[in-house]
């Protein structure tokens, strides 16, 4: 016995299962709008905190590289007295960097512009941070310890 329906029910499942398409389409719609927005506010997290590090750097030219640093000193960084207030100096500016650099990394983790970005202001910073990495690596992130590790050979 073979069971027909009516074309008003036929009509009424085809409507509920399209129904059920449409809303299942919004919800991957609106899922990967969510995604956006949220890569789009770390994206700006990232920037913000970038431009802040660079403020920083505008107010202390000084220490904003090691090269900047030796003229400051008028030693190299090798030779200068480690335990000196301007070597404590710049070693604080450097954990900013770090601090900064990080938050980017982990705001935005895929993003190989930034990843550029940040190689960057570590490798203006290579001697001091290969001097003490071995005291300093323990401090961060996974993700940053691998990134530094990545551009310390440039520095041998």
């Amino acid at each position: 016995m073979l069971l027909t329906l009516s074309p008003i029910a036929t009509l009424a499942n085809i409507a509920t299962i399209c129904t059920a398409l449409i809303a299942g389409v919004a919800a991957i719609i609106a899922w990967n709008a969510y995604r956006a927005e949220i890569a789009s506010a770390l994206d700006v997290r990232a920037r913000d905190t970038y431009q802040d590090y660079l403020k920083f750097c505008v107010s202390h030219p000084e220490l904003s590289s090691t090269q900047s640093f030796e003229k400051y000193i008028k030693s190299n960084f090798s030779n200068v007295n480690k335990d000196s207030i301007e070597v404590e100096r710049y070693y604080w500016f450097i954990s900013v960097m770090l601090n900064a650099c990080e938050q980017i990394i982990l705001f935005v983790p895929d993003d190989p512009s930034w990843q550029d970005v940040i190689e960057a202001q570590i490798s203006y910073h290579l001697p001091a941070i290969a001097y003490n990495w071995n005291d300093w690596s323990g401090h961060y992130s996974d993700e940053m310890v691998e990134l530094i590790e990545r551009v310390l050979p440039s520095h041998d």
